[in-house]
């Protein structure tokens, strides 16, 4: 889930609140946390610029740059929320060999495209 890193605190004191823990630290690229019951979420603190395309630290160094373009308001419930888009989530699904859970991901995108 990638987020506005000026709120990672908030974020992580609310999944707190919910049991979740800190797995996986790489910040601040990203941090993966768990619960009981197999819950897992990854998240990705993202800089917003004022001209809507957004960062990523990168682990290595330097910054993964997010083009304006590839943000959209998807929902939840009645309630609209900003998100990647179908077609960013795809690309940042390339490049390297695919987890279970990242083919997971694209077979839910794929659901949701028909």
């Amino acid at each position: 889930m990638d987020f506005d890193a000026r709120f990672e605190n908030v974020v992580l004191a609310a999944l707190e609140d919910l049991g979740y823990v800190i797995d996986t630290d790489w910040r601040p690229n990203r941090v993966e946390l768990v619960a009981q019951g197999s819950r897992w979420v990854d998240l990705h603190p993202l800089v917003i610029n004022a001209d809507g395309s957004a960062r990523q630290a990168a682990l290595g160094g330097g910054w993964h740059e997010f083009d304006k373009s590839w943000f959209t308001t998807g929902s939840i419930g009645r309630f609209g929320v900003p998100c990647i888009s179908a077609e960013a989530q795809r690309l940042f699904h390339s490049g390297y060999e695919l987890r279970t859970i990242d083919i997971f991901d694209l077979a839910q995108l794929d659901r949701l495209g028909k």
